[in-house]
């Protein structure tokens, strides 16, 4: 059987962490309290990244704490919650004081959003 190579795709947390600057839009995965990329969230944190716009699955704990540390600017979501708990405490805050401007969207909405250039219909 042979082995094949890696597409190279799967990057160190530090080569990740360095691709982030200030004012980027940045896409997180995870679940609710499930995958949530807590590493990188923290790594972010210490790097002092700001003015992110970030764009997560439903989340909880990882960009309520980008968002608590001051790094997020706005935000595209489902929601930002700790489910039965209520909304995450962090967002509450800022959304209700605007110092994160919140567009609320639907999943598939976000999903369209983060679609490649390239699927897109060209105009004629």
């Amino acid at each position: 059987m042979a082995t094949t190579k890696s597409s190279g795709k799967i990057v160190s947390l530090d080569s990740a962490l360095a691709a982030v600057k200030d004012g980027m839009t940045l896409g997180i995965g995870g679940w609710i309290f499930h995958g949530q990329p807590m590493a990188l969230v923290r790594g972010l944190i210490r790097r002092g990244v700001r003015d992110l716009t970030l764009v997560p699955a439903p989340g909880s704990v990882a960009p309520d704490m980008l968002i608590g540390a001051g790094c997020v600017k706005e935000t595209g979501c489902v929601f930002i919650s700790f489910e039965h708990l209520g909304l995450a405490p962090n967002f509450r805050r800022a959304a209700q004081s605007g110092a994160v401007k919140v567009l609320e969207m639907d999943g598939p909405g976000i999903a369209g959003a983060c679609a490649p250039a390239p699927a897109t219909c060209p105009t004629d």
